[in-house]
């Protein structure tokens, strides 16, 4: 489309509403009711998600790495190493690398 002014491109406005509804909806999809067929619930909700999955990616990031670090010190509790301070001396010695870890 081209705007020959300035005052016919303000006017313009942008897609057409039905695709930004289609687009909501189509992320409120898995929601149950009112959450999912009414447009205005469905935008607070599907704005509500995507915040929560925003943050759950960091966060299951941080659980993984907690997750790998008790599974690793329980792995030298059972090979009966003594005195580690510090997992990142384990892989010399042979005892603990990310392949026993999986």
């Amino acid at each position: 489309m081209v705007f020959q002014t300035v005052a016919l491109f303000v006017r313009s406005k942008g897609p057409d509403e039905f695709w930004r509804k289609r687009r909501i909806f189509k992320l409120a999809a898995h929601f149950i009711g009112r959450r999912r067929n009414c447009y205005s619930i469905a935008i607070r909700y599907v704005h509500r998600a995507l915040a929560y999955a925003t943050k759950g990616r960091k966060l299951k990031k941080e659980d993984m790495k907690n997750a790998l670090t008790q599974i690793a010190w329980t792995k030298v509790k059972e090979d009966g190493v003594k005195e580690v301070d510090n997992l990142d001396d384990l892989p010399p010695r042979n005892v603990l690398t990310r392949g026993l870890l999986k």
